[in-house]
């Protein structure tokens, strides 16, 4: 399983080609497992975001067709050591580090033409479809990489964080669903 994150704000356009991190399987955190704040990078932040799980093989998918291969939706927060960020010499570096993507339960999607509702981090968010452009989202990145069952796409990413302190807990909701927490140790 792959994590494909498009670095782009909701309601922006899709760039082709697409400013992306690829998350590997490794970098990705399950089952409710903590977050461990790792000893190097001053400051860590916690950010929300969204993925869809790909439920079928795919490659050059047209946008037309792009909601066909997936099928959920689930609440992601994501681990960023804040000195790296903006170091181009280090842009690998942040993808490469493990367990630094939280992902939550996959829930069904909303239905279509259903805003999307994000909640945490202090602030609640209403996206219209249009601005999540899921669709657009799966077809450019298909065209760069195989679009296989199981992978994630994040076809956003917000532009919140919260510092990621030791003994604290984020929460994130997606669509009126129980919040996903992450403990950070």
């Amino acid at each position: 399983m792959k994590l494909l994150a498009l670095l782009r704000q909701p309601g922006c356009p899709v760039m082709n080609p697409p400013v992306i991190r690829h998350y590997p399987s490794s970098a990705i955190i399950v089952n409710g497992k903590p977050f461990f704040v790792p000893g190097f990078g001053d400051r860590w932040e916690a950010r929300p975001g969204v993925a869809l799980r790909i439920c079928r093989l795919g490659k050059s998918i047209d946008s037309r067709f792009a909601s066909r291969y997936y099928d959920a939706v689930a609440p992601v927060i994501n681990f960023v050591p804040v000195d790296f960020e903006h170091r181009p010499e280090l842009g690998g570096l942040l993808t490469a580090i493990d367990s630094t993507v939280a992902m939550g339960p996959w829930q069904l999607l909303p239905e279509s033409g259903t805003p999307w509702e994000l909640d945490g981090f202090g602030t609640r968010i209403t996206l219209p479809p249009s601005h999540v452009n899921a669709d657009e989202a799966v077809a450019v990145l298909s065209r760069y990489a195989m679009m296989q069952m199981g992978d994630a796409v994040m076809p956003f990413t917000l532009p919140l964080g919260i510092t990621a302190g030791q003994d604290t807990e984020v929460s994130f909701s997606l669509n009126g669903s129980d919040p996903f927490t992450v403990r950070i140790k």
